[in-house]
């Protein structure tokens, strides 16, 4: 038996339109070019049309997913392997769903929002809605558009481990590290935010006549490294168990749209200041322990107790077990929002509290003070 073994692997992400002759992951289109984008040179929508994967999408096909995964196995010893590996894999977040979907002519949509402090520039149902016809111009009417970058990398993970499992009679003990880097993560932006100041919020916004601009690209990142543990008693007595502990931490700066539970966040309260973003995720669990056992009961033919027990008797008392399943894990982070435009920008400001601002006591009455 070889006491070391090598495996390397690559793969090639891609699939093969039929009107190109390119390994790749085209971007994501419609069947009739029902696809609108908003070109941020032009200042104004763009419509796809018919032709290659660029024209119907909008944006550049990604041609440079190598995706390389290696793996070495390690005998120390008679019972002792050590294992390692690493990979990178790609998963397509590519936004186009969200672009073609929202934007006008095939959704429109509008904003009306006061300066805060002016009561006749508050929307008022007196005043009727904007209007909602594409009509023959979208600029100057402050619509609610979605963007998306020309170029659209594909989001990857870098994934690496080792581990060093030793086995001890009917025991089995294994330790690992895992890490997990992600970067070109879809992440949300509102690049038409104006700055905090007094003043009706759509005439101060950097892209004048257009309301708010959501950036879906490719400019989020996020980051695990982890200790997992765990012993496992193979069947032997009846009785079999499994005890997996974690500690681990779990960093991002934007919770990935298409990769999110729900739980986390997807719009940063400044655009402009990515880094003030990064900090747990909504999935950090720093400790979690799972415990897990089968125990077949001692009673019935061939067992401890009622061993020469007869066929009734077996049938009744026989071929009983127990088993469960335990868990328990520390809690879930969370950020407290303020539904209120305080900042009078056009949006809810949302508050990542840095290190040293964090209350000294955990409970969450330290975060809201009333005196």
């Amino acid at each position: 038996m070889p006491r070391r073994r090598l495996f390397f692997s690559n793969r090639r992400y891609g699939r093969r339109p039929s009107n190109e002759n390119r390994c790749e992951i085209p971007p994501v289109f419609d069947v009739n070019n029902r696809i609108a984008n908003f070109d941020l040179a032009t200042h104004n929508i763009v419509l796809a049309k018919p032709g290659g994967i660029e024209n119907r999408s909008t944006v550049k096909p990604d041609l440079n997913n190598f995706a390389p995964r290696i793996g070495l196995a390690y005998q120390v010893a008679a019972k002792t392997v050590v294992r390692s590996g690493y990979g990178i894999f790609y998963t397509l977040e590519d936004a186009g769903s969200n672009v073609w979907g929202t934007n006008p002519p095939f959704v429109i949509s509008a904003s009306s929002a006061s300066d805060q402090i002016t009561p006749s520039t508050s929307p008022r149902p007196s005043l009727g809605f904007p209007s909602l016809d594409a009509g023959a111009t979208l600029t100057g009417r402050f619509l609610a558009v979605n963007a998306r970058p020309t170029n659209f990398p594909s989001a990857y993970s870098q994934q690496w481990n080792i581990s060093v499992e030793h086995q001890l009679g009917s025991f089995l003990f294994e330790t690992a590290y895992v890490g997990n880097k992600a970067i070109k993560l879809l992440s949300a932006l509102n690049i038409n935010l104006p700055s905090p100041g007094p003043g009706v919020v759509n005439t101060r916004r950097p892209y004048a006549g257009w309301g708010a601009i959501t950036y879906d690209g490719p400019f989020g990142a996020a980051m695990y490294n982890g200790l997992q543990t765990k012993v496992e008693k193979h069947l032997s007595s009846g009785l079999t168990f499994l005890v997996s502990y974690s500690f681990a931490k779990a960093l991002d700066d934007s919770d990935s749209i298409n990769l999110s539970t729900g739980g986390g966040l997807v719009t940063p309260q400044n655009p402009h200041d990515l880094r003030a973003e990064w900090g747990l995720g909504y999935n950090d669990v720093r400790h979690r322990l799972v415990t897990s056992y089968v125990y077949e009961l001692p009673f019935g033919k061939g067992r401890r107790w009622l061993k020469g027990a007869g066929p009734v008797l077996n049938a009744i008392a026989g071929g009983w077990q127990t088993n469960g399943i335990w868990s328990a894990q520390t809690g879930l982070p969370f950020t407290i929002q303020s539904p209120s435009d305080t900042s009078n920008t056009g949006t809810g400001n949302i508050r990542r509290m840095p290190p040293d601002c964090r209350p000294t006591s955990r409970r969450i009455s330290a975060a809201f003070p009333t005196g």
